[in-house]
């Protein structure tokens, strides 16, 4: 009996796939506004705050009568708050009163018929002066208020003085006239205090003997001198 050799096993191998796969993360971004690293100035309530850097505190001090000082934070995102921080402003406690702190400003207020506006200490406003007077009235301002109780009316004057002033002034004008005209008027006038300044430059002229030009001769002079010597008005005798 013959014996059969089986053949030889042949193994076949199979190649194998090794397939890599790659996740990819993507991270969301959000879009976040950018931080401000400077505050802007900024006015507020009658104060001028600066530039302030991130991170810093500006301060000023306090409105008097108050002590201490206000501050504002300045953050990323802008000044902190809608407002400074005036906790630490204090009225400080003492055995005497305050004293008060002068005033910058005189306030409008009404005087002589007329409304005065409001103006800074060291200044001075000037109004017409009032419908029976001619010139200008002023009044100013000081630390203490307005000057005086009432505005200066040294430059108001009547408008009967003001044409008698320039009877004065011509040559051709007679002092007797002009004398007698002052003396009655002056005793039914109430006179102000520019009314008072122009009667005393009347007369001063009139004592000069008038503007007389060149071409009259010094007699002429003298005798208009003389006239008006004798002449009396509001109770006193002009010489």
């Amino acid at each position: 009996m013959r014996s059969h050799t089986l053949p030889p096993l042949t193994t076949t191998k199979i190649p194998t796939t090794t397939t890599e796969v790659t996740t990819t993360t993507t991270k969301a971004t959000t879009n976040n506004p950018p931080q401000k690293r400077v505050c802007d100035a900024i006015y507020f309530e009658g104060r001028n705050w600066p530039y302030t850097n991130v991170g810093e505190v500006a301060s000023m001090s306090c409105k008097p009568p108050k002590v201490g000082r206000i501050t504002w934070r300045c953050t990323g995102n802008g000044w902190e708050g809608e407002r400074p921080d005036d906790s630490n402003c204090q009225i400080p406690v003492t055995d005497s009163p305050v004293r008060p702190t002068p005033s910058q400003f005189c306030q409008s207020t009404e005087s002589l018929g007329v409304m005065w506006p409001r103006i800074k200490v060291g200044q001075l406003v000037e109004k017409p002066c009032p419908e029976d007077k001619l010139g200008m009235m002023s009044w100013k301002c000081t630390g203490a208020g307005w000057r005086g109780r009432f505005p200066d009316t040294g430059n108001c004057v009547s408008p009967w003085l003001n044409s008698l002033d320039q009877l004065v002034n011509s040559s051709s004008s007679s002092i007797e006239d002009v004398a007698n005209k002052l003396k009655e008027q002056t005793g039914t006038e109430k006179l102000g205090a520019g009314d008072l300044k122009k009667v005393s430059d009347i007369i001063t002229k009139m004592g000069r003997g008038f503007k007389i030009p060149g071409s009259v001769d010094k007699k002429e002079k003298r005798d208009k001198l003389e006239k008006f010597s004798k002449v009396e008005f509001m109770g006193l005798w002009v010489t």
